[in-house]
């Protein structure tokens, strides 16, 4: 009886060993006994300092769905995205990219830990900031705002990644109307590095917002919708100049 019980623990370490080889096979295994979250800080650790924010408005879910899906499993940062939606439609964007994509889907909670490999949608209705808390880590912050405007908005979410403890940011603005996300990157930049993809005015419904960046940051990368996903992968590899 010992040495059955003895075979089956060897049994369970190669098991365990065999689901830890990868890190999206990582990411599984603590899915599976309810530690996703320790799984993928340990994975991704050397890539607390990095961040991504995509900011989009109409046209947006469209984009989304055809960017999102192509980030690999082994995606190692945060995504955080600022889509302007009408009040209660966040948890069905949500909803309808977790089938499409790779990494775990969701929306951001207040008070909830930023984690690497995960994309977080900003809720309706709110604004979102990012904050350091002890330890190194990052939290959200969610305020319900009544005055006019998109909610949530990205300027302000890049606004508070200036006082954040990332020292990189990817910033992504996609097809919308308006110039959300240009005031932020202005103030963003002059204290974080950041490298800007804008998307084209030819594959975005509407101009706006990416037009506006681009006009403010005539460095930034201005690409096709499809390329995107590649870029952004390409980035969080170190494979470009930061601004």
């Amino acid at each position: 009886m010992g040495e059955e019980y003895s075979r089956m623990g060897e049994e369970h370490v190669k098991t365990g060993e065999e689901h830890c080889k990868t890190d999206g096979e990582f990411r599984k295994a603590g899915e599976e006994h309810g530690n996703q979250k320790e799984s993928r800080e340990t994975a991704c650790g050397k890539n607390q300092t990095a961040l991504v924010v995509i900011a989009s408005s109409t046209g947006g879910p469209g984009a989304l769905s055809r960017i999102l899906p192509k980030l690999p499993e082994s995606f190692p940062l945060p995504v955080v995205v600022v889509q302007h939606i009408w009040p209660g439609f966040t948890a069905g964007l949500s909803d309808s990219l977790k089938e499409k994509c790779s990494l775990p889907v969701s929306e951001a909670g207040n008070g909830e830990r930023v984690l690497p490999g995960h994309i977080y949608l900003a809720p309706s209705e709110y604004h979102i900031t990012i904050k350091k808390i002890p330890a190194g880590h990052h939290a959200f912050d969610l305020k319900k705002d009544e005055t006019g405007g998109p909610r949530p908005k990205a300027d302000i979410l890049l606004q508070s990644l200036a006082n954040s403890g990332y020292d990189r940011i990817i910033a992504v603005v996609l097809t919308g109307m308006g110039s959300d996300g240009t005031y932020g990157l202005l103030e963003l930049s002059a204290k974080k590095n950041i490298s800007l993809i804008v998307q084209d005015e030819a594959s975005s419904v509407v101009y706006g917002m990416p037009g506006s960046a681009r006009k403010a940051f005539e460095n930034s990368t201005e690409l096709p919708l499809d390329e995107i996903a590649e870029e952004l992968i390409n980035l969080s590899e170190g494979g470009r100049k930061w601004m």
